[in-house]
């Protein structure tokens, strides 16, 4: 599961973001909001013995927790793409509003800490079921 000090360290990155927003710096706040994304995604795979060292293997990770979920139209994949090329768009002068970059990401995080929690949620429910 995730701790509580991994989904405050990637609620501490949104909020970096908005903060880099709010003083103009762009490609700092969507950086902050990559930061985000990694986090969230690294402490599932951590917590799973799952690679998590790179982009390809994060994009892996996204895709595991996309089958998990029961609601397949979820935009996880292209979320993660989008958030993923922001920073860069920044740097080659095709930025996208804050407004729509913030939301995609906080979108995908939020999403990740929502889909681990209910699969912790189901875990403790079956075994406390096999306990009895």
């Amino acid at each position: 599961m995730i701790t509580a000090d991994q989904t405050q360290k990637t609620q501490e990155f949104l909020a970096a973001a908005d903060r880099e927003f709010a003083a103009g710096n762009p490609l700092a706040a969507t950086e902050r909001l990559w930061d985000a994304v990694v986090c969230a995604l690294s402490a599932v795979a951590q917590h799973n013995g799952w690679p998590h060292s790179n982009r390809d293997e994060l994009y892996a990770v996204a895709e595991r927790l996309n089958e998990l979920d029961d609601d397949e139209d979820e935009p996880l994949l292209s979320g993660f793409s989008a958030i993923h090329y922001q920073p860069d768009k920044v740097r080659y002068g095709f930025f996208v509003p804050a407004d729509e970059c913030a939301d995609d990401a906080r979108m995908m995080v939020n999403w990740v800490i929502g889909i681990v929690k209910e699969l912790d949620a189901r875990n403790d429910h079956l075994r406390a079921k096999s306990a009895r």
